[in-house]
């Protein structure tokens, strides 16, 4: 009766150590970590989200890339203050700056999908 209790209790106590520990590659600085990058070639998508002033390549104007997906996300530092933080109708979407944010198919890797169209039942 008390073996499944135990083996509960023991993968619980491993799973909480599993979460509570420290790790020293686990980047909690949200910083860069360009070793974890891999090759463009070797990605079949990539997210984008592509800001005024960015160094990095554009990939929804590179040849051999295509938008699967775009919304739009807040630019913070383009935005005011307490329109940024706060909700206003009309008024922030006119007030606020807004970039593309983008989910982009590498045409070399990734055939495309072709939908067939939603038949009315």
């Amino acid at each position: 009766r008390g073996g499944g209790d135990e083996r509960l209790s023991r993968l619980l106590r491993e799973t909480v150590r599993a979460t509570s520990g420290e790790r020293g590659d686990f980047n909690d600085g949200n910083r860069e970590v360009s070793s974890r990058y891999a090759e463009q070639r070797e990605c079949n998508y990539i997210v984008d989200a592509a800001r005024e002033g960015q160094q990095e390549p554009r990939y929804d104007q590179i040849m051999g890339f295509d938008v699967v997906y775009r919304g739009w996300f807040l630019d913070l530092p383009g935005s005011r203050f307490p329109l940024k933080t706060f909700w206003v109708p009309l008024l922030s979407d006119y007030l606020n700056r807004f970039s593309p944010y983008m989910l982009i198919r590498n045409t070399r890797s990734v055939e495309p999908v072709i939908r067939e169209p939603r038949r009315r039942r």
